[in-house]
């Protein structure tokens, strides 16, 4: 009997289709449901009318938060915007949300804001949310996470007690790490947290990362690898001042202390860089894909991943916006991305172990206020308004992130090439 070999790429494609279709399904099957989610939400809308007289009551719709980074982002939006634009008089806001990935930073969002985390109750919101979103009684702001000044003129959000201190520094003790040394958190993605083929291209190897721990070490500073899972321990480096905290100290506290103590988070396309970011620590993201995804905040320097024929020749980011690489619907969808890499028999190259040096060099330079070079600003403005001008529509014109400096002009051809300049 002949042996029929089916491409990964026609597998993808009919995958796409069934989803589509299934997607239309789910569509249809919600419109015949409204009616029914209208008549299970009228307790919930009952319960708010009875105590309107004496508060204005609404809740938070954030749901599941089985990935740190959903745990971490989406309710600190809140709190960012009523420190900066100050909360509405009479306003009580519970928080819906259920089944966190860290256990301890979701006790800290419970010392902070009224959480409902009981399941059935996230199920059954889940299941009226539609009606009670048209209603204003769900609120939805934490999808709008693109607001730069939220996270630029805003304290961090949370604080940890005298005893979450104590406990912090202990754990540092047992790594060799004294009160007055500082230290810079690394973390890349595989597939030992989350396995899923279509988020493949937006892993990395840590071994890229040992010029720059070295870098950090150098400099006086401890390089420590997080991750709650990992595929495999860093090698035998033979520099106690580089720790595997991801293989041999880690527990979920630590996870979130060592994000919200470090003097800056080496990071890429992964939800625990925002732990970082909710303790406005300084950021610097390697391995960015999808290229359009953004860094949350305009101050930090990234570097994207580069896109390459299969003879190893590198398409210049021109010929990328040209194949739809740039395009609007690439920010978050990853079965898009794989299509068009294996339609034109592409693949996508991580970041060279100079490349992540590079970046490490540039985090200490903006820390040290150290001007970049000549010209990098404009090849910085260049890429951000030939290649992504949808992040205005969606952003503003305030919203500016910049690839790293020296990336910017070790790669300046690829910027150029086919660009022609504003005059």
């Amino acid at each position: 009997m002949p042996r029929i070999n089916i491409s990964p790429s026609f597998g993808r494609r009919m995958l796409k289709r069934c989803r589509q279709h299934g997607r239309n399904l789910v569509k249809m099957a919600s419109y015949m449901f409204f009616p029914l989610r209208v008549i299970a939400a009228l307790p919930w809308i009952v319960g708010i009318a009875c105590v309107a007289p004496f508060v204005r009551l609404r809740f938070a719709h954030i749901g599941n938060i089985h990935r740190l980074g959903f745990l971490a982002q989406q309710a600190e939006l809140y709190l960012r915007k009523w420190e900066l634009f100050g909360k509405p008089n009479n306003l009580h806001v519970i928080f819906l949300m259920y089944d966190p990935d860290n256990q301890p930073l979701f006790d800290m969002f419970k010392r902070t804001v009224p959480v409902l985390a009981w399941k059935p109750v996230n199920l059954y919101a889940n299941f009226v949310g539609p009606v009670l979103k048209y209603l204003d009684l769900f609120l939805y702001d934490h999808m709008r996470y693109l607001e730069d000044n939220l996270y630029t003129q805003t304290k961090a959000p949370l604080e940890f007690t005298l005893e979450e201190k104590r406990l912090g520094r202990n754990e540092l003790e047992k790594m060799g790490i004294g009160p007055d040394d500082w230290f810079v958190c690394f973390h890349c993605r595989d597939n030992a947290y989350v396995e899923n083929k279509y988020h493949d291209y937006r892993n990395s190897s840590v071994e890229n990362m040992i010029p720059a721990m070295e870098e950090v070490t150098r400099r006086g500073g401890f390089a420590i690898r997080v991750g709650s899972a990992v595929e495999s321990p860093l090698p035998n480096l033979d520099n106690p001042r580089i720790i595997d905290y991801a293989c041999n100290f880690r527990t979920p506290f630590m996870d979130i202390f060592l994000a919200a103590e470090n003097k800056f988070f080496f990071g890429s396309t992964s939800g625990i860089v925002m732990v970082a970011i909710l303790f406005n620590k300084p950021l610097v993201s390697s391995n960015y894909a999808p290229l359009t995804a953004p860094p949350p905040r305009s101050c930090d320097p990234y570097i994207p991943k580069l896109i390459s024929r299969r003879n190893g020749s590198v398409l210049c980011f021109d010929e990328l916006y040209q194949l739809g690489f740039f395009s609007k619907e690439q920010m978050l969808h990853s079965p898009q991305i794989l299509d068009r890499l294996d339609q034109h028999d592409l693949i996508m190259i991580e970041n060279s172990s100079e490349d992540l040096h590079d970046l490490c060099l540039d985090m200490f330079d903006i820390l040290e206020g150290v001007e970049p070079p000549s010209g990098v600003r404009e090849l910085q403005i260049l890429y951000n308004d030939r290649f992504l001008p949808s992040f205005k529509l969606i952003a503003g014109e305030k919203y500016r992130f910049f690839i790293s400096p020296r990336f910017a002009l070790k790669y300046e051809k690829l910027i150029r090439e086919n660009v022609e300049p504003k005059t």
